[in-house]
């Protein structure tokens, strides 16, 4: 069906358009887009490589400003706030679930948890601390760090990081992106919980039908436009749905660490969880690892590593530095933040 309002919006954005560059290298990210996400439910922003996903996301989570258009989230309009006023709305009103975990590695987990209370200097609520240690099923593991954690265990942690604040938003690009199948599920699963059960609501972009199968409603988005949505589906709706909206030929999708071209948008849309690729190695050493019972694993001599700063999904492309095998693609000297000065890798402000 068409796309349109929600009686009891969570966040809302009318015209949003959002173009990278200027002049005749500019692109288009986003065009007009209206999207209307509802309170209390999984919300899934369903659509291929290049579609304007994530961008949408960062706009909504303030991490990017809008080329125009306004934002209200929680019943504030937020496009035109400054730096500070946006790191204290994600603090306090945003939870946000990166692919990449961001997690801080001299932390134990219960540290990483209850970081974004702690920067806003907000009490912490031990009681709500401890139902989503159980709904994510971190019982045993608060005081390891992350190098002592596999990607799973690693997301159920930035997925209660996100939860903790009882934020009027979930935000998650690509959550289980990095995860293969059965870890995936267990993330999609607390995802579900968190909605059923802790009442939140959550919003997720995905270019895999199988993720948007657990949501409440899919938004589909192509060439940075919603172009329809779907009420209660599942895999096969979805598919049939795709295939009705039109050719994918030029369509492209993340499997491993290259992009093919498909022609039919089964292919395109119907990957299996974790087709990106299989858990990393975790035989680094004899490091402990999180699936050690606690009491067998060794307390001296863990090892430590420094803060990964390296850019993460919701990074624009224009401010990663170079890497081996990737070109550049801003002048250097244009530094790590995006349009709105924010560091996309302390979206909380941890200084």
């Amino acid at each position: 069906m068409a796309h349109g309002p929600v009686g009891d919006p969570v966040v809302t954005a009318r015209n949003l358009s959002k173009l990278f560059g200027d002049g005749e290298s500019a692109v288009t990210a986003l065009e007009s887009v209206d999207a209307h996400i509802a309170q209390g439910r999984f919300t899934a922003i369903l659509g291929p490589s290049g579609a304007g996903k994530t961008t949408l996301l960062r706009c909504l989570a303030g991490l990017e400003t809008p080329t125009s258009g306004t934002i209200i989230l929680d019943d504030e309009e937020i496009s035109l706030l400054n730096q500070r006023r946006l790191t204290r709305l994600r603090r306090e009103r945003i939870g946000l679930i990166f692919q990449s975990h961001n997690l801080v590695p001299s932390l134990s987990v219960v540290e990483n948890i209850t970081l974004p209370l702690t920067l806003a200097r907000r009490p912490i609520d031990t009681a709500r601390l401890d139902r989503i240690v159980d709904v994510v099923g971190l019982r045993g593991r608060l005081d390891y760090r992350p190098d002592e954690l596999s990607p799973e265990m690693a997301q159920r942690v930035a997925s209660a990081r996100a939860l903790l604040g009882a934020p009027a938003v979930v935000l998650a690009d690509e959550p289980t992106g990095s995860l293969g199948s059965p870890a995936a599920t267990q993330i999609l699963r607390i995802l579900r919980t968190a909605v059923d059960e802790l009442e939140q609501s959550v919003i997720v972009a995905t270019h895999n039908a199988d993720v948007a199968a657990h949501a409440d409603t899919v938004l589909f988005l192509q060439d940075g436009n919603i172009v329809a949505e779907m009420n209660q589906p599942d895999r096969d709706r979805l598919l049939d749905a795709l295939h009705d909206l039109g050719d994918t030929a030029n369509a492209s999708i993340g499997v491993g660490n290259v992009e093919r071209e498909v022609s039919q948008v089964e292919e395109a849309w119907a990957q299996p969880l974790g087709a990106r690729g299989s858990a990393r190695s975790h035989t680094r050493g004899n490091r402990p690892h999180d699936w050690d019972d606690p009491g067998e694993r060794p307390r001296p001599g863990r090892s430590a590593r420094d803060y990964d700063a390296a850019p993460h999904d919701w990074d624009d492309p224009g401010n990663r530095p170079t890497r081996p095998g990737r070109r550049p693609h801003r002048a250097a000297g244009s530094g790590g933040a995006g349009a709105d000065g924010a560091d996309r890798n302390d979206p909380w402000g941890y200084q």
